[in-house]
């Protein structure tokens, strides 16, 4: 996923209109107020991308400096890391089940930072509660072990 942020975190613009291109042609119904991209299955690594904005008070174009994602996935496939429902409230408590010890961030699907905390016997083998105050929808969950094991997880929440 790509996101650009609101106006508190780019200069106090507001955009009319924001134009996503992938390798400098426009990606088609990534148009109009869309401030993020998440193309399906997955963004193209090593591809150009950047939008082209339109500013709401006078109009002026500008074009953002290219972004090109990169794959992290980590080079092993087991899975270390487990979640497990624990609570039928929503999908907003799950445990987590695994042998090591590190911190994990959460990020909603536009890639705002919601929150983080520690896993693993160190730390208790604590639940990941999200908030209730987040709307459902779709959640990553980034774990990074001491190790240097590292793991991203999607949670659905209803």
């Amino acid at each position: 996923m790509l996101a650009l942020y609101n106006e508190r975190y780019n200069g106090g613009y507001v955009f009319s209109r924001i134009e996503w291109y992938r390798d400098g042609i426009p990606i088609e119904g990534k148009g109009e107020h869309n401030s993020y991209i998440y193309e399906q299955p997955n963004l193209r690594f090593g591809a150009p991308y950047w939008a082209l904005l339109t500013r709401q008070d006078d109009g002026k174009t500008i074009r953002t400096c290219a972004c090109v994602p990169q794959s992290h996935t980590p080079s092993h496939t087991s899975e270390r890391i487990r979640l497990t429902l624990r609570s039928r409230d929503n999908g907003r408590i799950w445990k987590i089940d695994t042998e090591l010890n590190g911190e994990y961030l959460l990020y909603d699907v536009t890639g705002k930072w919601l929150g983080n905390g520690y896993f693993g016997e160190e730390h208790g083998s604590p639940d990941l509660v999200i908030n209730p105050a987040c709307a459902a929808g779709t959640y990553l969950v980034v774990f990074t072990a001491t190790n240097g094991t590292k793991e991203v997880k999607k949670l659905a929440i209803r």
